[in-house]
C-alpha cells in the first residue's frame, strides 16, 4: 500500500470552541478529506517537541522517507482537526475515495460478459434497484452516464421496489445485463439481508438467479464509516451479500 502524504502537526493540547477536537497524542490518525479533496487521504503525525524532540529533524526524515525532498508539507495545529474525524481509538476509519469506488464499479461492470449480445455491443444495461426514491441515488445515475462509463454503459434503468410490485421487479431485472442493489443508511440502519426486518432478501436472491453473481453488486450509501473493517462487519453479519453479489461498495454522505 502506498504511503499517505503526511500533514505534520505542532499541537500541544486540546482546543476550545464549538467542536470538540483531537488531542496532540492522536498519532497516525488518518484524516479523509482533511484538505477538502475527496481523492486524497492525509496521515497526521504528531511532531510536538515532547513526542519527537526535534521538529526539524522529524520533518527532514519524513521528506526523505517519502522519496521527494521537493514535496511541500503544511504544518497545522492538530487542534483544528475536529474530534468527530477520529474514532474511539483515535483513528478515522475511512475507506476508498469516491473516485476509487466509481473506478471499482466500472471495473466490475466492464469485466462481465452476460450475453453474446453484450459481447458484440460492449455495452451494459445497468439497473439500479432500491426501496429508496430515485432522488437518493441520482448522483449514481449521473456517474454511470458520465464520460468514464461511456464505453461501458449504454442505459441506466432505475427501479423502485415496492411490496406489491413483484412481477414488475422481476421483469425489470430480466431486462438488465447488470444490476446494482442500492441501500442508504438514511433509512435507519444497514438491514439488507439476513437480519431482522431485512429489506432485500428475496430481491437479491432473484438478481443472483437471473443474472449470476458476477453481474450483481450492492451499494450502501450515506455511511459514517466506509472502511474495510466496516465492509467486513457487514459481510459477516449479512453473509448472503458475499454469496449472491460480486461486491459491496460503501459510500459516505460526502460525495
Amino acid at each position: 500500500m502506498a504511503s499517505l502524504p503526511r500533514v505534520h502537526t505542532a499541537a500541544t493540547g486540546h482546543a476550545t470552541g464549538p467542536l470538540e477536537t483531537a488531542h496532540a497524542d492522536d498519532v497516525d490518525a488518518k484524516v479523509y478529506g482533511a484538505a477538502g479533496n475527496k481523492d486524497e487521504e492525509f496521515e497526521i503525525i504528531d511532531i510536538s517537541e515532547g513526542a519527537a524532540g526535534n521538529k526539524k529533524e522529524e520533518l527532514e526524515m519524513t521528506e526523505g522517507a517519502a522519496g521527494n525532498k521537493d514535496e511541500e508539507f503544511e504544518i497545522i495545529d492538530i487542534s483544528e482537526v475536529p474530534l468527530a474525524l477520529a474514532s474511539d481509538n483515535h483513528v478515522v476509519r475511512k475507506g476508498k475515495s469516491f473516485k476509487e469506488n466509481m473506478d471499482k464499479i466500472k471495473e466490475i461492470i466492464k469485466s462481465t460478459y452476460t450475453s453474446i449480445l453484450w459481447y458484440l455491443q460492449r455495452y451494459q444495461k445497468v439497473g439500479i434497484f432500491s426501496r429508496s426514491s430515485e432522488s437518493d441515488y441520482e448522483w449514481l445515475i449521473k456517474q454511470l452516464y458520465s464520460e468514464p462509463f461511456r464505453d461501458t454503459v449504454c442505459t441506466v434503468l432505475p427501479h423502485y421496489i415496492s411490496n406489491n410490485g413483484k412481477q414488475q421487479f422481476m421483469d425489470a431485472v430480466f431486462g438488465c445485463t447488470f444490476v446494482i442493489l442500492y441501500h442508504t443508511k438514511n433509512r435507519g440502519r444497514i438491514n439488507i439481508v439476513d437480519v431482522t426486518d431485512s429489506l432485500y432478501d428475496e430481491e437479491l436472491n432473484y438478481m443472483f438467479k437471473c443474472l449470476g453473481k458476477e453481474n450483481v453488486i450492492v451499494v450502501v450509501d450515506d455511511l459514517e464509516d466506509t472502511s474495510d473493517e466496516e465492509k467486513n462487519r457487514i459481510l459477516e453479519s449479512q453473509p448472503s451479500i458475499g454469496k449472491l453479489a460480486k461486491d459491496i461498495i460503501l459510500f459516505s454522505a460526502n460525495k
